[in-house]
């Protein structure tokens, strides 16, 4: 549907009531009146006790295995992925750079300002860094309405750090050469354990405002839209969770005014690699030990 007309609130009023309470059970045994009765009790607890063992070995086991795949995850870190041809982690860039020719073909590109003026690059060949240094504490109001942490990697909507840290938003000022004024971007992504990315705007008349379909503040990581409901270009407040290694699948598609349907047209999917912070970061946040993988 039109992104003009349509907004979701289902998912952000189901995550309001999403937590749950789990309820207790206990049994009462009554004490044993004959010996015998009191050698299958002893039996009872022998059993009880080595099945306890084997559940600490098990959740043992567990966490080394999710401390040796948190590890794992990242290491990835230490280098950029096959066939990246630059590394952003400072300056403007239009991560999601969306255009049309003449025809009605819309392309997802990036355009970044950081290594000239207008530079345009492929998501794929491309890594976006995100500065450890952007590490912030998110103030009390914003964690409230947002639901954010109290702590996480924040680039924000102004820029006016751009100088040493990455100052990404959005551009559809290109549709309209197809004919199309409304446009989204439908983002999934992967990422480190419990790590989340956030998108949202803030200002003194509006206060904080989320920028996604549904009215939520997080990306969900199977996927959500955003939605820019007429020709723009445009920054928001970013936040990552977590550092690590996110890697998203970006589609893209447009309407034509006064659509009201399905979308015109859409782009290919896209991919893009964002790391937050650096591996040694990562590692400390998981708790895990360095891979020795190499």
């Amino acid at each position: 549907m039109n992104p003009t007309k349509y907004r979701n609130p289902g998912r952000a009023a189901a995550r309001a009531f999403a937590a749950m309470a789990l309820a207790a059970t206990f049994f009462l045994v009554p004490g044993a009146a004959h010996a015998a009765d009191e050698a299958t009790a002893d039996t009872a607890d022998a059993v009880a006790t080595e099945e306890s063992t084997t559940a600490d070995a098990a959740t043992t086991d567990a966490a080394t295995a999710s401390s040796e795949a948190d590890a794992s995850t990242c290491a990835v870190m230490r280098t950029a992925p096959a066939g990246t041809t630059a590394t952003l982690d400072r300056g403007h860039a239009d991560i999601f750079d969306l255009t049309s020719d003449a025809s009605g073909t819309l392309t997802l590109r990036i355009k970044e300002d950081a290594t000239g003026s207008g530079v345009m690059r492929e998501p794929e060949q491309t890594l976006l860094a995100v500065n450890k240094s952007t590490l912030t504490q998110i103030p009390a109001s914003v964690s409230q309405a947002t639901g954010a942490p109290a702590a996480a990697y924040l680039l924000g909507q102004s820029g006016d750090n751009q100088a040493t840290v990455l100052w990404p938003g959005w551009d559809t000022l290109g549709v309209t050469a197809g004919g199309y004024d409304a446009a989204r971007f439908h983002i999934s992504y992967t990422g480190p354990e419990n790590g989340r990315i956030y998108a949202f705007t803030s200002s003194f008349t509006e206060g904080t405002k989320a920028v996604t379909n549904d009215g939520s503040f997080d990306l969900a990581p199977e996927g959500d839209d955003i939605d820019q409901p007429y020709a723009a270009h445009k920054h928001v407040n970013w936040l990552f969770t977590r550092a690590g290694r996110y890697t998203l699948t970006v589609q893209a598609s447009a309407w034509t005014p006064g659509n009201t349907g399905a979308a015109n047209a859409v782009a290919p999917a896209r991919t893009y690699t964002i790391d937050v912070a650096d591996e040694a970061s990562c590692l400390a946040e998981s708790g895990s030990a360095p891979s020795t993988d190499q």
